[in-house]
């Protein structure tokens, strides 16, 4: 494509930044756990300090650019460089991701996986483990189904078929996902005959993935191209459409919640519990790419926390979020329980684990936050072909906003309990804020600025 520039994020042999994901993410997701597990979440005071941290980083670096933007300002040379085409210069200008290349997947990977994840799951049954141990490894099953199903979707030649397998996963996964206000007509019992359906489709994902062609992955920024981007015939998709549809389903979850809230109607109904199950289910294997994208796009070099980040959040979503337990959804939520679907007993804050792990997935969902404005600052994906920051300030403006309100409410409401307040002003603080500056950010860069895209080529054997 003429005027664009390509980088070739990841790297075929493992990388630092990889490496990093890999070991430091899922180390830090098992301190985090123990902490909350065994102190609690020390009276939000985890959250302030986030907040805080990500408040004083945006300030500084809208500081910092602004006094760039007027040294620059008045010097000749950047009238100079402000007459060349902005189209022909690249936006990411860190050598590392320049030195980056291609990430080829290969078919039989995903397929040793998937039959990895299900043989796994069979051992647990067979040894009668923990609820929760089936869960965990349950969710590693639909997690890899929906990678390998997205291989056969992007490499089979007969894109019926290759089509048929994410449409079939899709549609399964509701009735997949045993928590989170599961539908009133799942069948009884772990597993259940929509388990066994899921292993059956993975299984068969499994051995047309082992004689599934390679495929190659690239991160290429450039100009908009319309909604159905093409690039020499190989299959493309925006980039920032994944953390757009994160920001969406959770605005979705949340209405849901806001609903069943004082604030709200204060009961549950079919369709708002439908739609709350529908969403988390989705959520999941999106966030969990979401992070895994984020990693991919990010290097160790350009910001080190990211990979550490990408690394927590992916290994949660893919692994241990069935663990979580809601103050909203405790009292009809359901969890595998010796063979059968039970209610879980007591009150929401008995069920420790459960608890842990919701404060686990809320900090996932405030470093998903971060990665967005990290990844947006780090490679100028708000500058406009201009060169004008106007998009880049609005974005860090309304960052700012988010975890500022964040640190505020946190700390004088929840922590030193000056006021009182209800449900709605909790979720508009503590989340809208954030979910509607990238809502609003990825539409505007997807439809105007230069943004990233993933392009998928398949690689025959």
């Amino acid at each position: 494509v003429q005027g664009s520039m390509t980088f070739l994020i990841a790297m075929k042999s493992p990388s630092l930044s990889l490496l990093t994901a890999c070991t430091l993410g899922p180390l830090a997701l098992v301190i985090v756990f123990y902490i909350y597990y065994y102190y609690g979440d020390g009276d939000h005071l985890d959250v302030v300090v986030v907040g805080a941290i990500m408040s004083f980083y945006i300030m500084r670096h809208f500081c910092t650019t602004h006094q760039q933007t007027k040294a620059l300002g008045s010097c000749a040379e950047h009238t100079q460089e402000a007459s060349v085409d902005p189209e022909s210069q690249p936006l990411l200008n860190d050598e590392a991701t320049q030195r980056g290349r291609n990430i080829v997947v290969a078919g039989y990977v995903w397929s040793m996986l998937l039959a990895s994840a299900v043989a796994l799951y069979v051992v647990t049954l067979v040894l009668v483990a923990r609820a929760e141990v089936q869960e965990c490894i349950w969710q590693v099953v639909l997690a890899t189904t929906f990678c390998g199903s997205m291989h056969l979707a992007l490499s089979s030649q007969n894109q019926f078929l290759g089509k048929s397998a994410i449409i079939v996963f899709v549609c399964i996964l509701p009735f997949a996902t045993t928590d989170r206000m599961p539908f009133p007509m799942q069948p009884l019992g772990c597993p259940s005959p929509v388990n066994y359906f899921m292993m059956v489709h993975s299984l068969v994902c499994a051995a047309a993935l082992s004689f599934s062609p390679s495929i190659s992955i690239q991160l290429v920024k450039e100009p908009y191209q319309g909604w159905n981007p093409s690039r020499d015939g190989r299959v493309c998709f925006y980039f920032e459409a994944v953390p757009l549809l994160c920001a969406v389903l959770s605005i979705v979850y949340l209405s849901c919640c806001w609903k069943w809230s004082q604030a709200g109607t204060g009961q549950h109904d079919v369709l708002s519990d439908a739609v709350y199950h529908i969403t988390w289910s989705l959520m999941r294997p999106c966030y969990a790419v979401c992070f895994a994208l984020y990693l991919f796009a990010m290097h160790a070099e350009c910001c080190g926390a990211a990979p550490v980040l990408s690394g927590f959040g992916f290994f949660f979503f893919a692994v241990l979020c069935p663990l979580t337990d809601t103050s909203m959804s405790h009292a009809h939520n359901t969890i595998c329980i010796d063979g059968e679907l039970q209610p879980l007993p007591g009150l929401y804050k008995d069920n420790t684990l459960g608890a842990s792990s919701h404060h686990v997935e809320r900090a996932c969902f405030y470093f998903s936050m971060i990665l967005f404005t990290l990844n947006g600052v780090h490679h100028g994906n708000w500058i406009d072909s201009s060169g004008s920051r106007k998009v880049e300030r609005f974005v860090l403006c309304g960052m700012l906003s988010a975890f500022s309100a964040l640190t505020i409410y946190r700390l004088l409401v929840e922590h030193l309990d000056l006021f009182e307040t209800n449900f709605a002003v909790w979720v508009i603080l503590n989340y809208f804020l954030g979910y509607l500056t990238i809502i609003f950010t990825e539409i505007f860069a997807i439809s105007t600025l230069r943004c990233h895209r993933l392009l998928v080529d398949v690689k025959p054997e």
